[in-house]
Formats: structure tokens, sequence, C-alpha cells
């Protein structure tokens, strides 16, 4: 045993050699550009519905409540002849605010008077429910109007700049792009450009239209990213869904989630979100005792929910009918109804709970300037 010890070159005899050093692996740079370490990716929301930059929000062409000139198409997408891979919005003037089309991560922020390309502008990367990564280009904004910083988490419809000319324009118009991809370290303006306005219009949020008590709710969730389209309020909340709802609702420092149910719950086991005794159907309905659980978790854990800005006396009231609570967040232990949850019920709780002072709150990279 001496003998063996002895023959590693550099050891004396009986000396063990010493285990060889970890070397941590740089982290993933999204777009190119943007260090994504684990706290960074816990903080990059999820992209529900979209809406859009300037107008209204379901429709550009409308004045929005600020009450700016109607927005017109000054020039559109084409791949042909003479090339333009964004969409030129414009209202005969310069200074009204451009919102984030959707919630994601600030990749760029170019707020310098340069005379060339894109001018001022903010880039920003968006996680998409199908697994894809999309980034959305805002050029030729007014210099020194950008309201937010590389590696900023933004909420749909939270201001980033001001309409300008900056860069090679000739008026004041917002150039907005969209570029999609499935890798998410490739230097983004490398990445495919798709025509934006088609783009949009099929991610419009689809709940907005329910004018039910449960409406104002699916629509904030849908915009989210915590339900789909096609998921309907009053069907049962099955176990598969609500561990997706939950994922998508957690901090988790993961680019992208497991397809398959099973293998998502074995994620939220092993992040401390599901017990590790978690083993039931995930075809049954969820049952409230599971609702109470995981809502508690979520909150020790961290959630990464947008604001939720409900009337407070109409909230309330929901929360009284549902549940005979006012803040049902507030109460776990005592959460429960007759009926089984459903996603109503889902996306109400979530809901109360963005409004509630239990999750952590921001951290100071993501409060604008």
């Amino acid at each position: 045993m001496l003998a063996l010890l002895a023959t590693t070159p550099g050891l004396a005899v009986g000396e063990r050699p010493l285990p060889a050093l970890a070397t941590e692996e740089p982290p993933l740079l999204l777009g190119g550009l943007l260090p994504l370490d684990d706290a960074t990716t816990a903080r990059w929301p999820w992209t529900g519905a979209w809406t859009w930059p300037l107008g209204a929000a379901c429709d550009f062409t409308r004045p929005s409540p600020a009450g700016e000139p109607e927005w017109h198409l000054l020039r559109g997408f084409t791949i042909s002849g003479d090339v333009h891979f964004g969409a030129d919005l414009a209202n005969g003037r310069g200074g009204d605010v451009v919102h984030a089309a959707a919630n994601g991560l600030v990749v760029v922020v170019h707020d310098r008077p340069d005379g060339s390309g894109f001018g001022s502008h903010v880039v920003l990367a968006h996680r998409l429910l199908d697994g894809e990564i999309a980034y959305s280009v805002y050029s030729h904004l007014r210099s020194g109007s950008t309201r937010v910083r590389e590696g900023h988490r933004v909420w749909a419809g939270e201001p980033l700049g001001e309409v300008g000319r900056s860069g090679r324009a000739t008026t004041e118009h917002l150039h907005f792009e969209v570029r999609q991809t499935r890798d998410p370290a490739a230097r983004w303006e490398n990445e495919a450009t798709i025509d934006p306005l088609p783009f949009l219009e099929q991610r419009l949020p689809v709940h907005r239209a329910d004018t039910s008590w449960a409406g104002p709710y699916l629509d904030w969730a849908e915009r989210a990213g915590l339900i789909e389209p096609a998921w309907q309020a009053d069907e049962p909340l099955t176990r598969a869904t609500w561990q997706r709802i939950l994922a998508r609702a957690a901090r988790l420092p993961l680019v992208d989630l497991p397809p398959d149910a099973g293998s998502l719950r074995e994620t939220l086991v092993d992040a401390g979100v599901l017990p590790m005794r978690e083993h039931a159907a995930l075809r049954r309905t969820a049952a409230w005792r599971d609702l109470r659980r995981d809502l508690a978790s979520l909150v020790t854990y961290g959630a990464n929910l947008p604001p939720a800005a409900f009337d407070a006396t109409l909230h309330r009231s929901a929360c009284l009918r549902r549940f005979q609570l006012e803040r049902p967040a507030q109460d776990l232990g005592a959460l429960y109804r007759g009926a089984p949850p459903t996603l109503a019920d889902a996306c109400l709780l979530l809901a109360d709970l963005a409004t509630s002072p239990l999750p952590p709150p921001p951290a100071p990279e993501d409060r604008p300037r």
C-alpha cells in the first residue's frame, strides 16, 4: 500500500493525492450577451399572452388610455425586394411611451445617440410555453429615454422608453421586431425574424373576453404564462395541470420545463416545492389539502408572479364568494370548498398570493430606475 501511494509523482510516502478541484462552468449567455446564472434564470418570468407595445393593449390602431393619437402601420415586414425585418408603428409624433409586449428579461439596452442602425433600442428575451425563445426588439427610441437595464425582469405593459427617431430613421416611429429560436445561447441578432403583426395577433389574451367573475383572474394568469388559452375556467383541476401551474409560478432556475407530467413532478420534488411523498395519480383531481400544502410551499420557496392589480372591493367579494375568506392566501389553513378545485379557483388563489405581502419583495435589480 505504501509503495502504491509513493508512486504518485510529487507525493511523499503515505500522503494521499488531493481530489481534483471542480471547475465551475461559465453561465449561459442568453442571446449571446446576458449571463444567465441560476439567480437570473429564476427571475426570468414565463411569457403568456402578448399585448401591443403602443396604442391600446389588444389593438394598436386604437388610442391607448393615455389619449395619444391613433397609431398606424408605417411600413410592414417583408423578406423580398425592399427587405424589412419588422413593423414600423407611428402616430405622427415622438415621445409616447413604448411598453414591453410580454413578460421577459432585458438582454440589450443601447441608449446612445448614434446615427446608424437601430439607434437607441431595447431587446427583451421571452420564454414561450412551447419551449421556444423569442426576442422582441424596440428600436429608434428617443435617446436618453430608456427606463430599464440589462438583466432586469420586466412585465407585459411595463415602460421601456419613448418613441423617437434615433439611428437610421427619417421620422418618429417604433421599429418593432420579433425573432425566434430554440438555442438560448445564440446571438439574438442572428436568429430568424418573423412578421411581428400576425405573431402578436395570434397571441393576444383569449380570456379577456370572459365576462364571468373568473374572467379577470384567467386573463391575469394567461398573461403571466401560468395557464394556456384553451384551458377552461370550470374544468376540474387535475394534479398534472396544477403542478404545471405551480412550476410556472415558482422561481425555478430552469430555462425550460420537462414536457411530460411525471418528469415535471420529479423536478418539483427535487426543488423542494413538492414533498418527497408526492406520488398520487396525476390524472386525479387535485384536493384542497394539495392546494393548501403547495401554496404554503410556494410562499417558502419563492414565487415569480406579476403584479395583480384588481379592484380591491371586487377581489375581496370574489374571495368571499368562493372561499368564505377575504384573503385566502393569508389564511391557507382555512382554505376549503365543498366542490373540488377548478382552474378558476387556482387562478384566484395565485392572484391573491400576488397581491399579498407574503412573497419575497423584488430584487433591487428588478426595480425600474
